[in-house]
């Protein structure tokens, strides 16, 4: 119209006056075109996570309606298959969701029957939500539920008849939940749950944890070639080994188990010690006994027997050599150092001939009188009972 004007007449503010003739004219503004779209207006992002939701329905699709909910912070999914959208069904669903979720601030919707019912009115008031609605017939202010709602239908189509609906919607919120997003750069489950979640994917790497296991198990491997497990509870008598001064080991009882591989003993003196299993050693000998055997005087030299020499019986039998005949002979034996040298333990480690050995040199105090030779044999029957 304003070229057809200039190829005929010119005035002063021709195109100003043109334009407001047209905008007047009625039958112009029925028929004319949508004007160019507004400037795009963001949603806040909010700073925490199921603060802001956003809901909407697809469907029917695939013989069902599905109630789509997405997290504006973290863009988390959840999908509800639903056989009729009522309020009273919404409400169901949404209180299954808000179970493990908890609930949310606001939630955004458009203007759908179900979604501006009274019934739902009530349940947001009743629960301090803010029910926000858009524009009605422009989906776009519900974006990122439209979006969601697109995704979803795509990804139904994509995964075929080869599974149930049920085990598609699994695997698809499996797969949305676990990658990473667009717009955040990182999973929805790191921005909901903290933490990310595991899939068939994680078993091509172990896991540090394994590593750790894998590591530890070897180590006890080699090192449980040379231990021996000793099995010791609470009131065992029990040597521990002394690092002060004074004999290397002393009697007590087990008083206390202070951890896996530690003890609380109590030894004859009183004092309570705490030691590891490697510096404590079982033995069969009470305290009492353990005292009897310590007051016993016990020489510090070898006990051997002499030689004995065989002399002829008669004149008138064989001659024999003038050297002295050895009938038998003793080897030297171990001095009695302490009550634990003759414990049956250790005399069940040796051999038949090192143990009659052994007994011989307990028996072998020919100058005791009677009462000490009779407290021997009481620590020796102690032993081998």
């Amino acid at each position: 119209m304003k070229s057809s004007a200039r190829s005929w007449l010119w005035w002063p503010h021709m195109d100003a006056d043109i334009e407001k003739f047209v905008k007047l004219c009625q039958q112009c503004q029925k028929h004319g075109k949508n004007p160019a779209k507004a400037p795009l207006y963001n949603w806040d992002w909010p700073s925490e996570p199921w603060k802001r939701i956003h809901i909407d329905f697809a469907g029917p699709f695939l013989n069902n309606m599905f109630l789509i909910v997405i997290d504006s912070h973290s863009k988390w999914l959840e999908v509800k298959m639903m056989k009729s959208i009522t309020s009273e069904d919404l409400i169901i669903e949404l209180k299954e969701i808000f179970s493990y979720h908890g609930l949310c601030d606001q939630i955004v919707s458009d203007n759908g029957p179900s979604l501006t019912s009274q019934e739902f009115k009530q349940f947001c008031s009743a629960n301090g939500i803010e029910h926000i609605t858009t524009s009605p017939y422009h989906p776009a202010a519900n974006g990122l539920a439209e979006r969601a709602v697109g995704i979803f239908k795509t990804a139904m189509i994509k995964l075929g008849n080869k599974f149930s609906l049920r085990e598609r919607i699994n695997r698809f919120l499996t797969k949305y939940r676990t990658t990473p997003h667009i717009t955040t750069g990182v999973t929805p489950a790191e921005l909901l749950c903290s933490r990310k979640l595991k899939t068939h994917l994680d078993l091509l790497h172990p896991t540090v944890q394994k590593s750790v296991f894998k590591h530890q198990q070897s180590q006890k491997v080699n090192h449980d070639k040379h231990s021996v497990d000793r099995d010791l509870e609470e009131n065992d008598n029990v040597y521990v080994r002394n690092f002060g001064r004074g004999d290397a080991w002393i009697p007590g009882k087990i008083v206390q188990n202070s951890g896996p591989l530690s003890y609380k003993v109590q030894t004859n003196e009183g004092v309570i010690t705490r030691r590891h299993r490697d510096h404590v050693r079982g033995t069969c000998i009470d305290s009492e006994t353990a005292k009897e055997a310590e007051d016993l005087v016990v020489t510090d030299k070898p006990f051997s027997t002499k030689t004995v020499l065989k002399q002829p019986e008669s004149p008138d039998s064989t001659p024999v050599n003038d050297s002295p005949v050895a009938i038998s002979e003793t080897p030297d034996q171990p001095s009695l150092r302490r009550d634990e040298e003759f414990c049956p333990r250790r005399i069940a480690s040796l051999g038949s001939r090192e143990r009659r050995t052994d007994l011989a040199s307990l028996q072998a105090f020919p100058d005791m009188k009677l009462e000490r030779n009779m407290q021997i044999g009481r620590v020796i029957g102690t032993c081998f009972t």
